[in-house]
């Protein structure tokens, strides 16, 4: 990571005007040895096919890199990196990384999520067994069967392959429908050594061009298609083919939709329980005491149905405790929140009954918001910066707002223009015009006027 610093400071260039031209443009320094060899073409020709395609929104891209034991993170932006890739910065370095996704801040957490830039699944040949020979031949069948898409790119981390979909640009809205299509192009890999755990937004994948310090072996760009998919295309195709009885009107595009709804229904209401959950936090500035334990069961087990992994929900969940102001101890945290998975696997082994209880007992773990508001202390003020765990009176106050908006000082548009227009009338009034000419200026009746200035 040093070399790095000293590349974007630019305090090292003499170094290179004994091998190579350098020269200054637009108040940059530039040195003519791009692409000095292979590494560092693989590592911006990857970097290129996640985030070129808006590079001036890439603002928050993470570099990380694992030393002796050690992690250490970097938030920079598309052109920082692009720049040093280019003077062969991290070129021989060990496990370094790079965020498929965007962040809003420097902090590598799901709430955080800025744009959505691409789908991934880490196959990891050797601890199958598998040759890359045999993994090559069954993705070529699953592709031309239509199983999974054709990937965008395909890397060798040094033990397995990392394959890529690059996506356009989705917001942070659109993780529920992200998270469902990664669950499926994971299931849909998981007899060629899908890692289950690399699933989360947040995942940092292999740069190519460095190493992995496992075996020294170089992390190497195979195959680069430069395909770019729709999200929204990529779910409905995959979710059509979880349907097992075609209905009569399955062709109907309403029917289509609809059953799209219906899917997301599930995801949409357990990632928006995580994002009101973390938004408590934040009001509460992660002072929790006294519901620390409740809202990290709640994390856990929302984590859980969201992301279909539970090791990956325990991990969030002893992340999301160090941001306590007083976290637990680990294994606290563990005992605390055991509970969530076990609802879990109830949903799972339940998932296609249609009643939410089997013999009188409850599957999964859905309580109403007015028990959540109840369990969390949530108050009226709290609500209004939430999404979905809000009471009756607020869910009517947000109708209302949407039926007839109001403006800063409580008043409707029609409200407003009323008393706009009674003030036009006064003015005229004062100026001597009568009631007939005031109508005649303003275009309303002689009768409106009369009104108006009763009032």
């Amino acid at each position: 990571m040093g070399l790095l610093k000293k590349v974007i400071e630019i305090n090292w260039i003499e170094e290179f005007k004994n091998t190579y031209e350098v020269f200054e443009e637009n108040g940059f320094v530039y040195a003519d040895m791009f692409f000095r060899n292979e590494q560092m073409k693989n590592s911006l020709e990857h970097l290129e096919t996640l985030h070129e395609h808006r590079h001036k929104e890439s603002k928050n891209i993470c570099l990380f890199k694992k030393e002796d034991k050690k992690v250490s993170q970097k938030f920079l932006t598309y052109e920082m990196l692009a720049l040093g890739m280019k003077y062969g910065a991290l070129i021989d370095e060990n496990d370094v990384y790079i965020s498929v996704n965007t962040f809003y801040s420097k902090s590598r957490n799901s709430d955080h999520i800025r744009h959505l830039r691409g789908l991934f699944v880490d196959l990891d040949i050797e601890k199958e067994g598998l040759t890359r020979e045999q993994v090559d031949k069954a993705l070529e069948i699953k592709i031309q069967k239509g199983i999974i898409p054709r990937y965008t790119m395909k890397i060798d981390t040094g033990r397995g392959y990392h394959l890529i979909w690059s996506i356009e640009d989705a917001p942070k809205q659109a993780l529920p429908i992200w998270q469902k299509v990664e669950n499926k192009l994971i299931e849909n890999l998981k007899e060629l050594g899908a890692d289950k755990v690399v699933r989360d937004c947040t995942r940092v994948l292999r740069l190519t061009g460095t190493k992995n310090s496992k075996n020294g072996k170089e992390c190497l760009l195979l195959e680069n298609t430069q395909r770019m998919y729709l999200l929204r295309n990529l779910f409905e195709v995959y979710q059509e083919k979880e349907v097992k009885e075609k209905p009569k009107n399955a062709d109907s595009k309403a029917f289509k939709q609809r059953k799209i709804l219906n899917c997301l229904n599930t995801y949409s209401l357990h990632f928006a329980r995580k994002e009101d959950l973390l938004s408590i936090c934040n009001m509460r500035k992660w002072n929790l005491t006294g519901n620390r334990e409740l809202v990290l069961f709640l994390y856990r087990y929302w984590s859980c149905a969201f992301l279909r992994e539970t090791e990956l929900a325990l991990e969030q969940t002893l992340e999301l405790n160090k941001r306590f102001t007083s976290p637990l101890g680990e294994q606290e945290v563990i005992s605390a929140t055991a509970s969530a998975e076990k609802y879990y696997n109830s949903l799972m082994e339940n998932k296609n009954v249609k009643k939410p209880y089997i013999d009188g007992k409850f599957i999964g773990f859905n309580p109403r918001n007015t028990t959540l508001i109840n369990w969390l202390g949530i108050t009226k003020e709290e609500q209004r910066e939430l999404k979905t765990i809000i009471d009756k009176d607020e869910k009517y106050r947000r109708k209302n707002n949407k039926r007839n908006p109001r403006n800063e000082k409580g008043l409707t548009p029609k409200q407003q223009e009323l008393i706009e227009l009674q003030e036009k009338v006064f003015e005229l009034k004062d100026k001597n015009l009568s009631y007939r000419e005031i109508s005649k200026e303003l275009n309303i009746s002689l009768g409106k006027v009369q009104r108006l200035l009763k009032k």
